[in-house]
């Protein structure tokens, strides 16, 4: 499972198969109807649609192995997601997209889709932390302290492509991985691509990109922009982005320096309480909740080949500060709201040769390297407000006296090796293994109190086959099966964080961070396939599949009695994932479904479902071409069967939310009209139970529908 935050768990929800069941029908029907419009209108084939929008088998990725491999040939569940596709659905973030791939669930405790939380196998972190590390050309983008992902950070202008690894990955991404991976593979920009839009609530977004050729160097720069005033009160949200790489690409040597800054700013209006009837209002108690965040980084990468071998890495320093103030809801008629200052400078860098290749016989491709992070980060806390609601509103919200300064350092250090064979043509064998070594130090902000060290050390190995079936003419068909150990270790803040929490009231004070907490570990087993079907020159039918079951011991959770972090427990993960992509010349449809639970299997509630974690989970997603440029987008996901509560007591109603786009070229440019929650659904996305027992439930509402109006360049 996750970590939990004095209840700050979210759920997804639940009920009601029949509803939808029916709005699943709503949107299949749908899709049938723009396939007939553009096959009606359609005389020709759109020359302008470029091969990358369809993300097929044979597709090569480079997530799962950290070296060029096929989708259909590798041994975990892959899923990639061409940047053209995603700039065609509409989605207003990279999260929002990956709802069309197996197994991933997608919910928002912003109303209008401004933050994004991704469950992947029912491994989920509460807004608190993450259970998929986000990559950018290999690069960890997550928060030293929380290790949390700013999903603002990754830009939906500068995907080439989305690789997306299913399952435990800690074998070759170390930490944080028992869910999966995601990688952002950069795309070559174009001369000049633009973008802008408008819409209800103070929907905007602007976004630019251009791409520079000169001999063997190549130029990029992307700018990105979104800012919304929130459906809810005290929900404005603004962030930037821009990113800048430089490439020159020799015969056997490849250097790229890269930079960006990335600003974001919101309000939290907080979970609104089940007592409150007004959907739009925000919590009394967060009316001062605001951050303020700033990331810049700056690198290079280096590949250079070696003969038969290749040696690759990259080194990367950034700093990332901010001002935030946060409520933590003690109960419905307590709060307690903080300003925390933090700031924190990270090196990271990697190092990995790869020799041989993927031809038939016992030499096979190696590949092996080191991970290394230097990180520090530093905090302190000051008082805004504190008490009842009478409380709050007598308060102003300027903050008290900063108190001093904590630091706490995370130095990691992981050593991978990952070997591939194949002894006959038709079958791959791999064998991996993983040795992650985390030092933590922590220097408290009394300066009499000691100082602590602690390290922690995780072995990761892994087993795999993949076997491909006799081919037919029109038929491809492989089949794989892995097992290995995955681990996660606590973040800084769970192990080091000084906010103090009234207990009723001040003096009395508690921290929930605790210094003794050790890595989650576990063990993940899966079995998959890949299926390939071609109907004539154009039709192109792909199926995958997974099955999986994986354990985990010492769950990071949050323990209301002690009121702190701690290991509790083991949980089991299990499930199946179906998904497909169906194209041609002029249209795809991709489809997923998965069944998972999640389970505790220790203590008061063992055999009950883990709180947030649906059981349910289903998508279609849809770019249809018709004629002169026309262009119908659909995106739909449907989320049941999660409880908020550990005792299963408490589910909220399953919900199906529908998005489409129309787009109508115009000159050199083109029109969107992107229609937002199409059927105007009434759902809470997430909600979670009052940590102090009274009953109520907190809750964030999303909004209805939304129409947005945008103006782009022509792709």
């Amino acid at each position: 499972m996750s970590a939990k935050r004095l209840g700050w768990t979210v759920g997804a929800t639940t009920a009601q198969i029949d509803s939808v069941k029916t709005t699943i029908c709503q949107t299949a029907l749908l899709c049938v109807l723009c396939h007939s419009i553009a096959v009606g209108q359609a005389q020709t084939p759109d020359s302008s649609r470029d091969s990358v929008r369809v993300p097929r088998l044979d597709t090569v990725v480079v997530t799962p192995a950290r070296s060029a491999t096929t989708v259909r040939t590798s041994t975990v569940a892959v899923s990639v997601l061409p940047g053209a596709l995603v700039r065609e659905l509409p989605v207003r973030s990279i999260p929002a997209a990956l709802v069309v791939a197996p197994g991933v669930a997608v919910i928002d405790a912003n109303s209008v889709g401004g933050s994004p939380r991704v469950i992947v196998r029912g491994f989920y972190g509460g807004g608190e932390t993450d259970y998929l590390p986000a990559l950018i050309d290999g690069v960890p983008t997550a928060a030293l302290g929380s290790g949390a992902v700013d999903w603002d950070v990754l830009t939906r202008r500068s995907v080439g492509r989305l690789e997306l690894v299913r399952g435990g990955s800690s074998y070759i991404h170390g930490d944080a991985a028992p869910g999966g991976a995601l990688d952002l593979v950069t795309g070559a920009l174009p001369a000049l691509a633009w973008r802008v839009d408008g819409g209800a609530y103070g929907l905007r977004s602007a976004s630019a990109g251009t791409g520079y050729d000169r001999n063997s160097q190549h130029l990029n720069l992307d700018f990105d922009h979104l800012s919304s005033a929130g459906y809810r009160a005290h929900e404005a949200r603004s962030a930037s982005t821009l990113n800048a790489r430089l490439a020159h690409n020799g015969a056997n040597r490849s250097i790229t320096a890269l930079a960006s800054t990335h600003t974001r700013t919101f309000d939290d209006p907080g979970p609104l309480p089940s007592t409150t009837d007004d959907r739009r209002a925000a919590n009394a108690f967060f009316r001062f909740d605001r951050a303020t965040e700033q990331l810049h980084r700056a690198g290079v990468t280096v590949a250079q080949d070696i003969g038969d071998a290749t040696a690759s890495g990259y080194l990367v320093g950034e700093y990332a500060s901010g001002n935030t103030v946060k409520t933590l809801p003690l109960s419905p008629d307590f709060g307690d709201t903080k300003l925390r200052r933090t700031r924190a400078p990270r090196l990271m860098g990697s190092t990995q040769l790869r020799v041989g290749d993927d031809s038939p016989g016992w030499k096979g491709r190696l590949v092996t390297g080191v991970d290394l992070s230097l990180g520090k980060l530093e905090s302190r806390y000051a008082d805004v407000a504190s008490g009842t609601s009478a409380d709050y509103s007598a308060a102003d919200g300027a903050a008290g006296a900063l108190g001093p300064w904590s630091s706490a350092r995370r130095d990691a250090l992981g050593a991978f090796v990952y070997w591939q064979v194949r002894p006959m043509s038709a079958v791959r064998v791999s064998l991996s293994t993983r040795l992650d070594h985390l030092r933590d130090a922590f220097n408290p902000s009394d300066a009499a109190a000691p100082a602590t060290t602690t390290s922690q050390q995780a072995i990761s190995p892994r087993a795999a086959v993949n076997v491909a079936l006799p081919a037919l003419a029109t038929e491809t068909t492989n089949l794989y099966v892995s097992t290995g150990r995955v681990f996660k270790a606590a973040t800084l803040d769970q192990l080091f964080d000084e906010r103090a929490i009234p207990i009723p009231v001040p003096p009395f004070s508690t921290t929930v961070s605790n210094s003794s907490l050790v890595p989650q570990r576990g063990t993940a087993t899966e079995a998959g396939f890949y299926q390939t079907w071609r109907a004539g020159a154009s039709n192109h039918l792909d199926l995958s599949g997974a099955v999986y079951r994986q354990r985990m011991r010492d769950e990071l959770d949050f323990d209301v009695a002690s009121f702190r972090y701690i290991n509790i427990g083991r949980s089991l993960h299990r499930g199946v994932e179906l998904g497909g992509t169906f194209t041609n010349s002029w249209s795809i449809v991709l489809a997923s479904i998965a069944r998972q639970d999640v389970l505790a299997e220790a203590g008061q509630f063992n055999g009950r479902q883990l709180k947030a974690i649906p059981r349910r989970i289903a998508a279609v997603g849809a770019d249809f071409h018709a004629w002169r440029g026309f262009n119908v987008g659909v995106l739909a996901n449907s989320l049941g069967g999660a409880f908020i509560d550990d005792e299963n007591t408490r589910p909220l109603s399953a919900y199906t939310r529908i998005d489409a786009r129309l787009g109508v070229p115009i000159g050199f440019a083109r029109v969107t009209l992107d229609a937002m929650n199409v059927f105007d659904r009434r759902y809470d996305a997430t909600a979670f139970p009052d940590p102090a027992g009274s009953g109520i439930n907190y809750r964030y509402p999303a909004a209805g529908r939304v129409f947005i109006v945008g103006l782009e360049s022509k792709q």
